[in-house]
């Protein structure tokens, strides 16, 4: 008996080292680090066909097969219509890259030459190869009078490279508009119309293949909406989408940041219009971005939102940055790579190689790493922008939030690595504890064992719980006496059981996780 106590009372000492131990490396592993980038320019293979299409304003996607794709875009004010493939190390390139369009309803269907349309691809099933396009300045239905605002919506699988015109009434003909997807409706906010008076819009339309399109009003009991914009950054996280900046007026572009909830249908207001500040690079210092619109978006597996390039409408940019979630759940903007100095040109040396400032270029996330293609801006000579035809691919360090800055997604990934000490802990312990029941372990012991589990039933403020599975006893124990403290109120307290087993279904919570009793 005294053996089996003993082994009882060492135990749990062991348990608390593991615990104390894991969580001395996570916080030794914690370092503070900055943020930056680092970019490779990807040359197009010598010797085979072209090696670049330089465009600027294109519909892009990831296909089916794995090939980063793009459709259209103006090339030298000119609008274009053909779709190109980086595959084996080239751009491939096929269909008329000046097409004016054929509407029929039917085989040979085709969307005239165009740019800034707005887009919609999937990467699961059951979308996957399918992309839809609405809108965009050019030209369709074979008019090849002049280039004017679109309102036409079409559809592209990539199995048959076929488009297909869907007919019928929807939003009005527009560019640069934001837009997202929940996996089956499509939808589309603001945009820009030149004609008749030229007008910066803020309706939100919704698609879906039952109903076709409806406009979604998001503007009742006057809740705020976003002005009237085109060209915002825009990141997409589950039902959450995020837009930043867009030009706003003639000449005038924001820096202001909103939400939509998807589910809910509603806007919210992240941040006004807000004095850029730069502050150190790669840390988080209070920096915010300059207004801007035309940017490229890539969001990070963990969540954070990077942001590059732009313009304000007379200037260039090549700054970098990367938005991350605090504690309180805030976006915290970090100043990351890239020049202050706007119109600065692309370099090709070694460490010093930068990506030359520009706006409205392709990006992709893709296999893990973000991509980068064209653009209208600057390239490795001269000093007026131009349409760019180059590929890079960016790997992107995020600078550490303050101590007093860390984020939900960070406490998650505290508590879930926890989950497997504490998971192994108690099984371990359970099956000590069997075992010596089966050479009659002491009561006191078994006693001080049920408490211990019983008291893990509820974790208080945790937003999750902790269910024990309980299990009468065949051998009357006598009752547990509840302790002076917040597990005193379980509702098993004095129950003649056996705890034979803890499942965790989740003590994963925002905030106030409270406390885990084993």
């Amino acid at each position: 008996q005294r053996r089996e106590h003993q082994t009882t009372q060492t135990l749990r000492p062991t348990m608390s080292r593991l615990l104390l131990l894991y969580l001395f490396i996570f916080i030794v592993s914690a370092n503070t680090q900055d943020g930056g980038i680092s970019t490779y320019y990807n040359a197009p293979s010598s010797g085979i066909g072209q090696t670049s299409f330089p465009r600027s304003g294109s519909i892009f996607w990831v296909s089916a097969s794995g090939y980063l794709t793009f459709w259209g875009g103006i090339y030298k004010a000119n609008a274009t219509s053909d779709l190109v493939t980086w595959e084996d190390g080239n751009w491939k390139q096929s269909g008329d890259a000046y097409s004016q369009g054929n509407c029929v309803n039917g085989p040979g269907a085709n969307p005239g030459k165009r740019h800034e349309a707005m887009s919609w691809s999937f990467t699961q099933l059951p979308n996957l190869g399918t992309v839809f396009m609405f809108g965009g300045y050019g030209t369709s239905c074979n008019n090849t009078s002049m280039d004017y605002y679109l309102d036409d919506f079409w559809k592209y699988t990539e199995d048959d490279g076929r488009w297909t015109k869907i007919f019928g009434i929807g939003p009005s003909a527009r560019v640069g508009g934001a837009t997202w997807s929940d996996g089956s409706n499509l939808y589309l906010f603001g945009g820009y119309c030149g004609t008749p008076s030229g007008q910066y819009l803020d309706d939100l339309w919704q698609y879906s293949i039952d109903n076709g399109w409806q406009q979604i009003d998001t503007n009742y009991q006057g809740a705020s909406v976003p002005t009237g914009r085109r060209d915002s950054a825009t990141w997409q996280i589950g039902d959450v989408v995020f837009i930043f900046g867009g030009q706003i007026s003639d000449g005038q572009t924001t820096n202001d940041m909103w939400q939509f909830d998807i589910k809910g249908n509603y806007w919210t207001q992240l941040s006004d219009k807000t004095p850029p500040v730069y502050g150190a690079v790669g840390k988080i210092s209070g920096g915010y971005p300059t207004p801007r619109s035309g940017c490229s978006t890539w969001i990070g597996s963990d969540g954070s939102l990077t942001l590059f390039g732009g313009t304000d409408t007379s200037k260039y940019f090549n700054d970098w940055w990367v938005a991350q979630v605090d504690s309180t759940g805030k976006y915290v903007w970090a100043w990351i790579g890239g020049s202050t100095t706007p119109q600065t040109q692309t370099v090709l040396q070694g460490t010093k190689t930068q990506i030359g400032a520009r706006a409205f270029a392709a990006s992709w996330n893709f296999q893990g790493n973000f991509l980068l293609y064209g653009g209208t801006g600057f390239g490795t000579s001269g000093n007026t922008p131009d349409t760019l035809g180059d590929l890079w691919t960016v790997n992107v360090t995020l600078p550490t939030l303050p101590t007093n800055q860390l984020s939900n997604v960070l406490q998650t990934a505290l508590i879930a690595s926890l989950v497997p000490i504490v998971v192994i802990c108690v099984v371990v312990g359970g099956a000590i504890w069997m075992r010596r029941k089966k050479v009659s372990l002491r009561r006191e012991i078994r006693k001080e064992v049920e408490m211990e589990a019983a008291g893990a039933i509820k974790s208080p403020g945790a937003g999750g719980v902790i269910t024990p599975a309980l299990a009468v006893s065949e051998e009357k124990v006598e009752p547990a006496v509840a302790p002076t403290s917040p597990r005193a109120a379980s509702p098993n307290w004095g129950k003649e059981i056996v705890i034979t087993n803890i499942q965790i279904e989740t003590i994963i919570g925002k905030g106030n996780f409270g406390e885990v009793y084993l």
